[in-house]
């Protein structure tokens, strides 16, 4: 966990200050949107082999994959890139824009991995299958524990509120959450289709109180989502824990506690139908 600590801290000072634009020229994009599933395509890894490249499917954040000075990094892709190298042959990453079709993507054939902090779940299982764990993490709240202000120097330009985004007023430490049970009544924003919806479904049930749950559209993925907690514009999130730790270092006004959830698997997803690949 030390190690994967590091990788992550890492990729994510450098994903920080990353050129973006780059990213048309080194990789496909996928730009599909609210992709239905589909039964898999017939393709395992002798198919792979003889076509001489590995496709991976992945979301383009600051732990997963993502370019910086041309060059791909990210702390699953160094692990898709050792798998490559072991089965001889070339990576080729296609970036998804809408992580929510990611599976149905697999499934279709346009790439042979899903990766890019996948959580195993029922309702995903039901469709592909997950590899051995990557690493496990926790399910914690995300919430400001000082104003916007205070989120620390360098992130300025990323919280300053446009002339139509007034930031609320809202007192910080009166509503600052240090027990689970306090959520009650409490509303959390998600990404779409998050596998933490289910968590906070089961924490309501224990706390015998309603968790109101707003999921986000227009492909929000949790570092935006973070930076929205950072800037006043939401007041609670839920995200993986070694995540959350990296947006608490880059925003400082942000408390990454507490654990809302049971500790969970990050994986790989590959096709039902690819035996080979999965026991690779």
């Amino acid at each position: 966990m030390l190690i994967l600590g590091a990788l992550l801290l890492i990729s994510f000072f450098i994903y920080k200050r990353k050129p973006r634009t780059q990213l048309n020229e080194v990789d496909q994009i996928n730009r599909s949107t609210n992709v239905p599933m589909v039964e898999p395509v017939a393709r395992d890894l002798p198919q792979i082999r003889e076509r001489g490249s590995l496709v991976v499917l992945a979301p383009y954040n600051s732990t997963s994959y993502f370019i910086y000075s041309g060059e791909p990094l990210g702390y699953e892709y160094e692990l898709l890139q050792g798998f490559a190298r072991e089965q001889n042959l070339e990576l080729k990453m296609v970036v998804v824009t809408d992580p929510k079709s990611i599976l149905p993507l697999l499934n279709s054939g346009e790439g042979d991995i899903a990766a890019g902090r996948l959580v195993p779940t029922p309702e995903s299982e039901a469709h592909v299958s997950f590899t051995r764990a990557l690493y496990r993490t926790e399910p914690v709240l995300v919430q400001q524990a000082t104003p916007p202000e205070s989120a620390g120097s360098g992130t300025e330009q990323a919280l300053a509120p446009g002339p139509a985004d007034p930031l609320p007023e809202v007192d910080i430490q009166a509503r600052l959450i240090t027990n689970p049970a306090q959520l009650a009544g409490k509303t959390v924003n998600l990404p779409e289709q998050s596998p933490y919806r289910k968590t906070l479904v089961e924490l309501a049930d224990e706390i015998s109180g309603d968790v109101y749950v707003v999921e986000m559209g227009e492909k929000m993925q949790d570092e935006a989502l973070a930076q929205k907690v950072a800037r006043g514009e939401v007041q609670f999130t839920v995200m993986q824990s070694n995540l959350a730790d990296l947006k608490e270092a880059e925003f400082k006004n942000l408390k990454v506690r507490p654990i809302v959830g049971r500790a969970h698997s990050v994986a790989w997803a590959v096709r039902k139908n690819s035996p080979e690949l999965m026991n690779h």
